[in-house]
């Protein structure tokens, strides 16, 4: 082992940087790669006893350094307590620290840095040392001159005196010492909202983004609750729309918006010109999607006298709004999953058997989409397909308090579920937004993060699934709900109620954020892969300068979803075939064993 390692010496001596691409927490791999992602000067250590190969994942970086701060605890506790020292009660608060899993957070580098007090307050292990032993005053001086530094490039002589006092070798502390990874950074779209925003779209054909709400002034432009975003500015969209949008979708070269509008309309149709509305019988549009060339909207409808309310799903043919036999309740998303149109939303009341998912079959009609004895038990807000996998998003408690679904999994026709009410507690008791970016999936609304350890957070958390673990990390903490997610250029677009971003010295985030953490070119790769030509017009070769055998390519548009690609590889080289893949920007990934080892920006044109 220690001769396989001492090429880590060089990354040491260079800083004690870790030069190579993120190890993420989640990735099974030797329990020593975790630890050395987290701290490489655990390439200096031969401790006895600790099964350096043993292969280990991790639900969130939280957990690994939890788990690195256990190892260094072994190695202290192995060592005799120096005479007079403190050194057996410092090992105790740092036990005592390591448990309650508040470390500090990574708020201006993109690369794993050390943080002796963040932002927030939170020391890290060594500061929080120096004060539980009344060095709070040089702990602070510190974070204020040197917060970013490692140990033993800090110049100050009174951290070898506090060693040599409390029974600790400087090279024990730097141990102890983490690096933190880089949360993710918000920022408003231009200078933000004036008020809420609902409903965001993007329209890959046109190469911009649709954004409604109940604001009348986007980035300082007058936009009575509907707005384009386009080469970075904000245009109106005519005079405007009045009502509650709650969805918008563009086809055959119209702009439609679903809610509530003025007259008892519910579609705002934009036809280039001018806005025109319909009504749907009573209620409100929650959903517009398109399936089979064909627009669908389902909601709810209110009858206006006495009689129960009706929910409803219709489909619009040659202009006109044709009901559909529908056999549920009220209406909430639309997916298509294995080439079939799924609705998911409430259960009709009074049904012995409730179900919250239905499918569509062209010559059965409508049905549940599971048997009865594996239904989802509560309201469902959103459905996500995944490739073989549909994940449904809703209701965390019912209204007698007892858990429900909250988050679930399809998988072999079966509904698992993967996130609990009772682990997690949600204040608004449902998760009401499903959005993929890329490969990872996220959850939004008024989605509290509040697992008694780690990050807390609001709004938005991303998902981690392994054979070992499942887990929300928090990337935002939000003062309000997240009505809506997309992807457009490569970023992640929220909407929502919120104006600022943090608990501690809160950032302002007028109702509309974006972040580029999450654009799938984190880098640095090993290597870049070479494309010609590029832009590609029909066809082109490529090549990874790598001796690793390609097994396999991904292309996703700018919206962050995977596009079918035609391609063949040889060995380190490839050759792609556009088809009629749209022109556009595009990220192409290329793999090797499930591993991401280039990627890059490529233009079809």
């Amino acid at each position: 082992m220690r001769t396989i390692l001492f090429f880590a010496l060089i990354i040491i001596a260079l800083g004690q940087t870790n030069a190579t691409s993120p190890l993420p927490p989640q990735q099974e791999t030797a329990l020593y790669d975790h630890l050395f992602e987290v701290n490489p000067l655990w390439a200096l250590e031969d401790a006895p006893g600790i099964d350096w190969c043993q292969e280990m994942a991790f639900g969130s970086d939280t957990e690994r350094i939890r788990m690195h701060l256990w190892m260094v605890e072994r190695l202290l506790k192995q060592s005799p307590n120096k005479s007079g020292s403190m050194r057996g009660e410092l090992i105790q608060t740092l036990a005592i620290y390591r448990e309650q899993q508040r470390y500090p957070q990574n708020h201006y580098h993109t690369q794993r840095q050390p943080y002796f007090i963040d932002n927030q307050g939170t020391a890290c292990a060594v500061g929080h040392l120096l004060q539980q032993s009344g060095y709070e005053d040089f702990a602070t001086q510190v974070s204020q001159e040197m917060n970013y530094a490692y140990l033993k490039d800090m110049p100050y002589q009174e951290i070898n005196l506090w060693a040599d006092l409390h029974g600790f070798t400087l090279d024990e502390l730097a141990l102890i010492q983490p690096g933190y990874p880089p949360t993710t950074a918000w920022a408003s779209l231009g200078t933000g909202a004036n008020d809420v925003v609902t409903a965001l779209y993007v329209d890959g054909g046109n190469d911009r983004m649709i954004v409604a709400g109940q604001f009348t002034e986007m980035d300082q432009v007058s936009c009575k609750q509907i707005a384009v975003y386009q080469n970075e500015m904000f245009s109106p969209l005519g005079d405007g729309v009045s009502g509650d949008i709650t969805t918008i979708i563009s086809m055959e070269n119209n702009i439609y918006l679903g809610g509530e509008f003025d007259q008892d309309n519910n579609i705002a149709i934009w036809d280039g010109n001018q806005w025109t509305y319909e009504k749907i019988l009573p209620g409100k549009v929650q959903v517009l999607y398109e399936w089979k060339g064909e627009l669908y909207a389902g909601g709810t409808y209110f009858d206006t006298g006495f009689a129960p309310s009706r929910d409803f799903l219709t489909v619009r043919r040659n202009g006109v709004w044709e009901s559909v036999d529908w056999i549920g309740g009220a209406v909430h998303t639309l997916s298509s999953y294995k080439g079939k149109l799924v609705a998911g939303g409430e259960a009709l009341e009074g049904v012995a058997d409730p179900f919250y998912v239905a499918v569509f079959d062209e010559i059965t009609g409508w049905e549940p989409l599971t048997d009865k004895n594996n239904r989802l038990d509560n309201t469902v807000y959103a459905l996500l397909a995944d490739g073989d996998d549909l994940y449904a998003a809703g209701g965390c408690i019912a209204a007698n308090d007892s858990p429900t679904f909250c988050l679930a999994r399809l998988e072999n026709g079966q509904w698992n579920s993967l996130i609990q009410y009772d682990s997690w507690g949600f204040p608004n008791d449902a998760i009401q937004q499903l959005h993929k970016h890329y490969d990872d999936i996220f959850l939004g609304g008024n989605v509290k993060i509040n697992p008694g350890i780690g990050t807390l957070g609001n709004g938005i958390a991303k998902l981690h699934l392994s054979d070992q673990y499942v887990s929300m990390e928090a990337i935002a903490d939000l003062d309000s709900t997240v009505h809506t997610i997309a992807t457009y250029k490569g970023q992640m677009v929220l909407g929502g109620a919120f104006t600022t971003n943090g608990s501690w010295n809160p950032a302002p985030v007028p109702y509309i954020i974006q972040t580029d953490n999450f654009t799938g070119i984190p880098g640095p790769w090993e290597v870049q892969f070479s494309l010609w030509p590029n832009p590609v017009a029909d066809q082109a070769q490529g090549k990874v300068d790598l001796n690793k055998q390609i097994s396999s390519l991904s292309l996703f548009d700018v919206t962050g979803k995977r596009v079918a690609l035609q391609y063949e590889i040889q060995g380190n080289e490839f050759s792609l075939q556009r088809d009629d893949i749209p022109a556009g920007m595009y990220l192409l990934q290329v793999h090797s064993d499930g591993e991401i080892i280039s990627q890059g920006k490529i233009m079809l044109r």
